[in-house]
């Protein structure tokens, strides 16, 4: 019993670290453990079953990487940053990594290993080596299997993401180029009208990215 009344008052403070009162959550320094439990996924936390393998069946299915570049981009390019878990389902529970290892095993090699460096060359591919360097991930054993943890920093200023998302990865967002024109302060006396895509416009509205 009182381990299970240390759990919940475990999961009961990560939840108050993920609140939407916290401005900078101090999420990379909580256990992962803390980090897997139903409802906690927020705008600085995101899980996904696998990287590149359909969590029910197993069955290889490449495109599904997009989806956890997407998340890897927002995070890039929003206020704080986020921590993303591969090997999560959406209820916080542990898939495991089991099935992305099989796709890319190779004899003789790691098989984390070999997730890492694929993982690497994606995240290179799609974002660039410069914005790559402000992601960090880890294989953690959780459970009886292995969780990927990936912290994303926030890749600049909030005052110059906007710009930024234009002009180099406005693909990233949705799969396609599709965009919207918003007013942006380009300097202490330069106003600016940029294409942008729309989520990201969506966002500045809301107040999640600053246009000034």
């Amino acid at each position: 019993m009182a381990s299970v009344r240390s759990r919940d008052a475990s999961v009961g403070a990560t939840r108050r670290l993920l609140g939407p009162n916290r401005r900078h959550p101090p999420i990379e320094h909580c256990p992962i453990a803390d980090l897997l439990a139903p409802g906690l996924e927020s705008a600085h936390l995101e899980y996904k079953a696998t990287l590149r393998t359909h969590a029910d069946g197993g069955e290889q299915y490449v495109p599904l990487e997009t989806a956890v570049l997407k998340s890897i981009a927002a995070f890039l390019n929003s206020r704080d940053g986020g921590t993303l878990l591969i090997g999560v389902s959406d209820d916080g529970g542990m898939h495991g990594l089991g099935t992305d290892y099989t796709t890319l095993h190779k004899p003789g090699k790691d098989d984390p290993d070999q997730f890492q460096q694929h993982l690497a060359n994606i995240i290179t591919a799609s974002v660039g080596a410069a914005a790559a360097t402000n992601v960090r991930p880890t294989i953690q054993h959780v459970d009886g299997g292995d969780v990927c943890r990936i912290q994303v920093d926030p890749l600049l200023d909030r005052a110059e993401v906007p710009a930024q998302i234009s002009a180099t990865v406005p693909a990233l967002w949705d799969g396609s180029t599709s965009t919207t024109h918003v007013t942006i302060c380009a300097g202490p006396t330069r106003v600016e009208r940029v294409a942008v895509p729309a989520v990201v416009a969506a966002q500045i509205s809301m107040g999640a990215i600053s246009n000034r």
